[in-house]
């Protein structure tokens, strides 16, 4: 099954509807779901059905959403552009072609069991360690550090 959760209904989605409108709304294993606030109820209960989540953005600074994800054990099938380093428990995919996407979802819907929670326990304990507030606040001071003279901070 797959899940697609985002601002499905936003007047800047109306051509994505328009080209995937049989795919989003009548095949059974399409589910459109809109978009879900990541601390609700119904994105824990999604989370909970889930293994991966494919994310073949073109243009992120660093996708909040796939993190949110890793955070609950969700394995990251992302692209270059979604700005998050797949390291040893996820997939950066090569390029976004339909192609590309196709074949690497079905080579991680193939992974036995045991590989896949060894994946989805290293993306949980990734985003819980690494991608912090407290990390965050400290990469923007090491940054500022760098740009800003040393009399102005």
């Amino acid at each position: 099954h797959l899940w697609v959760c985002g601002p499905l209904d936003a007047e800047a989605e109306a051509k994505f509807r328009q080209a995937y409108h049989r795919e989003l709304f009548s095949l059974p294993n399409i589910h459109a779901l809109g978009w879900l606030n990541l601390r609700s109820p119904e994105f824990a209960q999604l989370a909970n059905r889930c293994a991966y989540v494919i994310y073949p953005s073109c243009s992120e600074g660093q996708s909040g959403a796939v993190v949110n994800a890793m955070a609950h054990g969700i394995i990251p099938i992302v692209s270059r552009d979604s700005g998050i380093d797949t390291d040893d428990f996820g997939v950066t995919l090569p390029d976004t072609r339909v192609s590309t996407i196709r074949r690497t979802v079905r080579d991680m819907a193939a992974l036995p069991p045991e590989q896949c929670a060894a994946l989805a326990s290293s993306a949980h304990q990734t985003a819980t360690q690494r991608y912090t507030e407290d990390n965050f606040r400290a990469k923007i001071d090491q940054i500022l550090e760098q740009i800003l003279p040393a009399e102005t901070r």
